[in-house]
Order: C-alpha cells, then structure tokens, then sequence
C-alpha cells in the first residue's frame, strides 16, 4: 500500500481508492507516524531477550501518547427573514418537509377512508 508523498524507485504512486472520511483522521494518520517512532517495544519473555547490561550515560526515551481528538464542525445558524421567505422557493421547501413528516398519517387515513367506502 502507497500513499501519496511516498515514493519507490524515484516514481510517485498514489493510491486514489484509500480516501479519508474526515479530517480527525487525517490529524491522527499524520501523527501516527511521530507516535510510532516513540513507542517502546517489551519483551513478553525475559529468557528468549538476550542480556545486556544497560550503557551508562544513555537515558530512556519515554512514551509519548498521541491524544485521539474529535473535532466537531462549526455549523452557523441563520435567522430566516422575511426576503428569504419572499422567495416561492422556502415555500416550496417547507410544503415538502411537511410532507414527508406526513406521509404517514396521509396513508393511514386513505386506507381507512377505503374500508369504509366498501
């Protein structure tokens, strides 16, 4: 798998079909990268790790943990006004989501006005 940016054999491949659905993961695949260089990896067992002693004058490095973040999307809020509602347009909009609310109910009603017609 190649993404863009990266290369092999001096020629750019893109992979078009990976797309990323938002920008949270995008903020977080760019800094996977800086959080893998600093993990440290354990040993489960201590008797297959072969036996060093620690060098003096070299300190561990440390763990840094990449806070997964949720960035929610601003959304204005508009007032409608009166020239906004001036337009046959809002009018046609607010007919059909009363409507679909609607539907139904609407139904419900036909299909009893049919019984009692038979």
């Amino acid at each position: 798998m190649v993404f863009a940016g990266s290369s092999i054999n001096n020629r750019q491949a893109i992979q078009h079909s990976w797309k990323l659905p938002c920008l949270n993961y995008k903020f977080n695949f760019m800094n996977r990268g800086l959080y893998k260089t600093s993990v440290i990896t354990q040993v489960r067992k201590l008797r297959d790790y072969p036996k060093k002693k620690p060098k003096k004058g070299k300190k561990k490095s440390t763990i840094t943990y990449m806070p997964i973040t949720l960035e929610k999307p601003t959304v204005e809020l508009v007032n409608v006004t009166q020239d906004m509602k001036s337009f046959k347009a809002y009018d046609k909009l607010c007919i059909k989501h009363i409507n679909e609310l609607h539907i139904g109910t609407r139904m419900r009603k036909a299909a009893e006005a049919e019984k009692e017609e038979k």
